[in-house]
């Protein structure tokens, strides 16, 4: 997960719905902000990234089990309330809700934009009109940089508050390189078939190239080694009071 690129934080994060009881909503552009989101129009919501539209009762998936409901009153939401998906019952009114992305494979500029840049990269006819028409979640993987030309690591989305526990470092380098041949060896065998390779597949973090982004993180590498004599006291101060005085600066901000 490390290894792939994807949207950057701040392009996910201006994809963000806020609602407060006694905000103004149309309910056609709620419609719309939620398909922007990535969540799918269904009769009732049953599951993650789904929402439904009764009436003035807007349901949206906001756990696996968890849903929001949105009561309007013509234009104005006049409640906000959680409820169980399995039985649908309403469980609590709060006054507020920040409603996420149901996934990361966000629009952050216009399908012409986009399209424009496809045609610049020889791009068939057929898949760009396919594009423009709307149907393009499935072809964002295979013209990747099309759709995203700032891209990100989930290193990035990590902030200074975070630690990072890399736990046998050799393991990720060995498992790292193994995931390259095996994309080497995804992209030839594509490439004998003659089938289009995935632009996100040619942008995998090297594990050189993801030291120098946890070297700016607050990273501690946890490591086994056969020792014959263990000085104790050596160990105690050598290796644990760092991560202490880390923990301690931690929860002091």
């Amino acid at each position: 997960a490390m290894m792939q690129k994807m949207i950057t934080k701040t392009d996910l994060y201006q994809h963000i719905l806020h609602f407060k009881q006694g905000d103004i909503c149309s309910l056609e552009t709620l419609k719309k902000e939620l398909t922007k989101l990535g969540y799918q129009r269904f009769d009732q919501v049953e599951g993650r990234g789904q929402f439904s539209v009764r009436g003035g009762i807007v349901d949206i998936s906001y756990q696996d089990k968890l849903g929001i409901r949105l009561e309007l009153w013509g234009d104005e939401i006049d409640s906000i309330r959680y409820f169980n998906l399995y039985t649908q019952h309403s469980t609590k009114t709060v006054k507020s809700v920040t409603i996420f992305p149901a996934n990361e494979f966000l629009l952050v500029d216009p399908l012409d934009k986009i399209c424009y840049r496809l045609a610049k990269e020889g791009a068939d006819v057929d898949t760009i009109e396919t594009i423009r028409s709307g149907d393009y979640r499935n072809k964002i993987d295979l013209y990747f940089d099309e759709f995203y030309p700032n891209q990100a690591t989930l290193v990035d989305f990590l902030d200074k508050d975070f630690l990072l526990f890399l736990d046998e470092s050799n393991k990720i380098r060995q498992r790292m390189k193994n995931v390259k041949k095996d994309t080497e060896l995804l992209q030839k065998d594509l490439m004998e078939k003659n089938k289009i390779i995935p632009e996100i597949l040619n942008h995998l973090l090297t594990y050189d190239e993801l030291q120098k982004q946890v070297k700016e993180k607050q990273t501690i590498y946890l490591e086994s080694q056969d020792m014959e004599y263990i000085d104790e006291t050596r160990m105690i101060i050598t290796y644990l009071w760092p991560l202490a005085e880390i923990v301690y600066n931690f929860f002091d901000k």
